[in-house]
C-alpha cells in the first residue's frame, strides 16, 4: 500500500524530496505512466517496482550522492555567458494556451527560434491560461499544457526562464507545483527563488565571454495577480523589493562598487507606463481608452504600437524608485497587454512591452510577434526589435476570429450568443404559450356566457 502511495502521488514526492535529483525523475517517470494508463502491469511485476521506487525515495531522502544538480542551478556547461562579446534573448508573451495550443502560436515560436537563434529564451507570464475549464483544477492536464507550450524551446535543448502572469495559476494550480513541471524541463533556469511574496523571483547573471567573472544581469520577478484589497491588478510587494536590493547591493560589491548593468522581466507593467503616453481628447486619432480617459504614445520619448490601455497595477508600490535607487536597471520588459509592443525612456529607464505570441486568448493579427535582445558585452548596452507573424510565418491564418480575436474569446462569443438565443426561443415560447392560454381562458368564458 505504501509502495502504490508513492507511485500515485509522485509528484508531490517529486516536489518535496528530489526535484533535482535522478531518483525524483525516475519517481516522476513512473507515476506518470501510472497515471497515463500503464498501470495494468502484471501483479507481479507492480510489487517490483514499487518495492524499487521505496527504496530509490528512502535513499534519495537520506543520502545526499544520489543527487545530480538541475540544469538551473549549477554546471558550466549551463552557466550564460556571452559569446564573441555577444548574448541574445528571445522573448514569448502570454502564449496562454491550454493542453492543444492554437498553430499559429507553435508555428510563431517556431519561425522565431530560427530566425532569431537565441542564448535563452524568456516567458513573461500567461504562459498557460489557467481559468480555462480544460485546465481547472486539473494538474495533470496543467502539466500537459505547459509541456505543449515549451516544446519548441525544448525540442531544442535552448535554455529557457520564465516568470508567471495573472492568469498562470488563476485554475487553482499553484506556482508551486507548476514550477517543479517547468523544472523538470532540459533547459529551465528558471527557480521559486527564496521564500517572499510569489513564485519565481530570481536572478540570472550572464559571463564574461572568457567564462572569467559576471558582467551583466537578469531579474525575474512575480508581478503577482490581483489587488484583492484595492481592486485591479497586484504589485510587486516590499518583500519583494527588499530581496531585489538586497541582491542588487550583492552584485555591485562583486562589480567592484558600481552597479551590474541589468534587464528585468516581469508580467504586468510599473504604473509609470504611463508616463509613455500623453493624454487626448476623446475622438484623437489612435487614441487608446483606460478609465475614461484617452491616450497615444509620447513619440518624444517612445515608439512603437499602443493598441490598447496599459493595465498596471492602481496602487503604486515603488518598484519604479527602487530601480532607481538601485541604478542598475536599464530596462523592464513587460507581456500582459497583448496588443501592445511600445518601448520608451523615462526617467533614464527603458520601459518594454512586448505584444502576444498566443492566437488563443485576444490579440490583433498582424501585431502578433515576439521580441528579440542583443546585449553586447563590450558597451554592456542592449537593442531590441519585434519580429511578427506575418513576417516569419508568411501566411494569414484561416481562421479569422482566432486571429483578429483568438480562439477562446470567439468560443465565449459563440456560447453567449448561442445562450442568448435558447434564452430568446424560451421566452418567445413563454409569451407565445402564455397567450394562447389567455385566449383559450377567454374562449371559455364566452361559451359558459
Amino acid at each position: 500500500a505504501f509502495a502504490d502511495f508513492i507511485v500515485q502521488n509522485s509528484i508531490l514526492f517529486y516536489m518535496l524530496f528530489c526535484r533535482n535529483s535522478f531518483c525524483g525523475g525516475i519517481i516522476y517517470f513512473a507515476g506518470e505512466m501510472y497515471s497515463r494508463g500503464y498501470a495494468h502491469w502484471e501483479d507481479k511485476m507492480k510489487k517490483v517496482l514499487n518495492i524499487i521506487l521505496s527504496v530509490i525515495l528512502c535513499l534519495s531522502v537520506v543520502s545526499p550522492c544520489f543527487a545530480i544538480q538541475s540544469f538551473a542551478e549549477t554546471g558550466d556547461e549551463t552557466t550564460l555567458k556571452f559569446k564573441d562579446g555577444k548574448f541574445r534573448i528571445l522573448v514569448f508573451a502570454d502564449p496562454q494556451d491550454d493542453v492543444n495550443p492554437c498553430e499559429e502560436t507553435l508555428d510563431l515560436m517556431y519561425a522565431s527560434i530560427e530566425a532569431a537563434k537565441p542564448d535563452l529564451v524568456v516567458f513573461t507570464g500567461d504562459n498557460i491560461h489557467g481559468p480555462s475549464p480544460v485546465l481547472y483544477r486539473s494538474k495533470k492536464r496543467v502539466e500537459k499544457a505547459i509541456r505543449q507550450i515549451m516544446e519548441p524551446v525544448t525540442s531544442q535543448n535552448i535554455p529557457f526562464a520564465i516568470v508567471y502572469g495573472n492568469h498562470d495559476d488563476e485554475g487553482k494550480v499553484s506556482k508551486q507545483f507548476q514550477m517543479a513541471v517547468y523544472n523538470s524541463m532540459p533547459g529551465c533556469l528558471a527557480s521559486e527563488g527564496e521564500a517572499m511574496t510569489g513564485c519565481g523571483n530570481y536572478n540570472l547573471p550572464i559571463k564574461s565571454s572568457d567564462g572569467a567573472k559576471n558582467v551583466f544581469n537578469l531579474w525575474f520577478i512575480d508581478s503577482g495577480t490581483y489587488d484583492k484589497e484595492n481592486g485591479g491588478y497586484a504589485h510587486v510587494a516590499e518583500d519583494q523589493l527588499a530581496w531585489y536590493k538586497k541582491t542588487s547591493d550583492a552584485l555591485k560589491a562583486e562589480n567592484g562598487g558600481e552597479p551590474m548593468p541589468s534587464l528585468l522581466f516581469q508580467h504586468i507593467p510599473v504604473p509609470e507606463i504611463y508616463e509613455l503616453l500623453k493624454e487626448v481628447p476623446k475622438g484623437t486619432d489612435g487614441a487608446v481608452k483606460k478609465d475614461g480617459k484617452y491616450y497615444v504614445l509620447n513619440t518624444d520619448i517612445a515608439s512603437g504600437h499602443l493598441d490598447e490601455g496599459p493595465c498596471p497595477a492602481k496602487v503604486n508600490g515603488g518598484e519604479f524608485d527602487a530601480w532607481k535607487q538601485q541604478g542598475d536597471i536599464k530596462a523592464a520588459f513587460f507581456g500582459h497587454d497583448h496588443n501592445n509592443d511600445f518601448c520608451g525612456t523615462y526617467d533614464g529607464i527603458d520601459m518594454v512591452h512586448t505584444s502576444g505570441v498566443g492566437f488563443y486568448i485576444y490579440g490583433n493579427g498582424p501585431l502578433h510577434g515576439t521580441r528579440v535582445i542583443d546585449i553586447d558585452e563590450n558597451t554592456l548596452d542592449y537593442s531590441t526589435y519585434m519580429m511578427y507573424y506575418n513576417d516569419l510565418v508568411g501566411y494569414k491564418s484561416s481562421n479569422k476570429a482566432r486571429y483578429y480575436e483568438g480562439q477562446y474569446v470567439h468560443n465565449i462569443k459563440i456560447a453567449a450568443f448561442s445562450a442568448g438565443t435558447v434564452i430568446i426561443a424560451l421566452t418567445a415560447g413563454l409569451i407565445t404559450h402564455g397567450v394562447k392560454k389567455s385566449k383559450a381562458k377567454k374562449a371559455l368564458k364566452n361559451n359558459q356566457k
